[in-house]
């Protein structure tokens, strides 16, 4: 390495970072975003899951018709649980009930 690639090297380590002041409504509104974002992300990905493993190994046939009734069922469960209507806690129990299906969360430690 030559001396001229030394410097350039040192030089851009030496560069300063750059800094940006931010308002706490402005921190607010960016958090806001991406916590609205991660979970839009978060349901269009627990809806894909279930409906590919139904399309792809139960409803081989009636797919088109029975995968927008199903995603239709969810989102209206969805958002009667969003207003208050429905709690997540009646969702475990009737998994349970009718199911057999337990989901408890696991601590990480």
């Amino acid at each position: 390495m030559g001396r001229a690639e030394i410097r350039r090297q040192q030089k851009n380590l030496q560069k300063k970072q750059k800094v940006y002041t931010l308002t706490q409504t402005q921190i607010d509104k960016i958090r806001a975003d991406a916590m609205e974002e991660a979970v839009n992300q978060a349901m269009v990905l627990m809806l894909t899951l279930p409906l590919e493993v139904l399309i792809t190994d139960y409803w081989t046939k009636t797919a088109y018709r029975r995968g927008q009734e199903f995603i239709q069922k969810v989102l209206d469960l969805y958002h009667k649980w969003e207003a208050g209507e429905i709690s997540m806690d009646d969702f475990k129990n009737d998994l349970w009930e009718y199911g057999g299906i337990k989901l408890e969360y696991k601590e990480v430690e």
